[in-house]
């Protein structure tokens, strides 16, 4: 018995051995299942400017201010064609100097005008009282600070930062604003030079300067509610 069990003993050893070697190779696998797992791929966007977002952005300030504008009319039964051609051109020219003529209104400053108003600035305080005649259709009411976030700061809000958001970039969002400033600025002049509206300044210098010198708060708004926007989707 002695003997048979010594003769036993190195193979029942071995395959003790084997067993403990299996059972550690199965303890490191289930070790190492969990650091296996697939990482989260963190893809980076690059960073491009979208132009785009120009247009999208005017867009949005042009029809804000043509629906606000024709909305007391669509029921009148008059020609809307016309009625929507001669606000768009209306438009296309003043929509830079409402900030400007509103903050002037509601501080009773002049100031704001860098280099004094002229005819432009007169056409726009006209369709600025056709705006104040919607609004108090609309509202029962024509208080200026209420026509100054309306129309003096409505329509760049939504411009800068729906074309911020597009960015997803506060610095683009900047950019954006600006340039769809610059946009107004082109077709506005193209419109006073070339539209045939009668009794408007043709010489293309005192233009750029009255758009300028009385419709930069426009640019302003438009360049910082394009960052914000920007910044909401970075």
């Amino acid at each position: 018995m002695l003997i048979g069990s010594e003769d036993e003993s190195p193979e029942s050893i071995e395959e003790l051995e084997k067993e403990i070697e299996e059972l550690e190779k199965i303890e490191i696998e289930v070790e190492e299942k969990p650091r296996r797992k697939k990482e989260k791929e963190f893809v980076l966007r690059e960073k491009r400017f979208r132009l785009s977002s120009i247009i999208v952005g005017f867009l949005m300030m042009l029809i804000y201010l043509l629906a606000l504008g024709t909305i007391p009319f669509l029921g009148t039964g008059g020609d809307l064609y016309s009625l929507l051609y001669d606000y768009t051109m209306s438009i296309l020219i003043t929509q830079l100097f409402f900030p400007n003529i509103v903050v002037a209104m509601a501080t009773n400053s002049l100031d704001i005008f860098l280099g004094g108003a002229g005819i432009l600035t007169a056409y726009a305080f006209i369709l600025l009282g056709v705006y104040s005649g919607t609004i108090y259709t609309l509202l029962g009411t024509t208080d200026i600070y209420v026509i100054l976030i309306l129309i003096g700061l409505m329509p760049y809000l939504l411009a800068g930062v729906i074309a911020g958001a597009m960015n997803r970039d506060p610095s683009y969002g900047f950019v954006a604003g600006v340039l769809i400033w610059i946009v107004s600025l082109i077709l506005g002049i193209v419109v006073v030079l070339y539209g045939n509206i009668g009794g408007l300044a043709t010489n293309i210098m005192d233009v750029i300067l009255e758009y300028i010198s009385c419709g930069w708060l426009s640019a302003v708004f438009l360049a910082i509610f394009g960052a914000l926007g920007g910044a909401s989707r970075k």
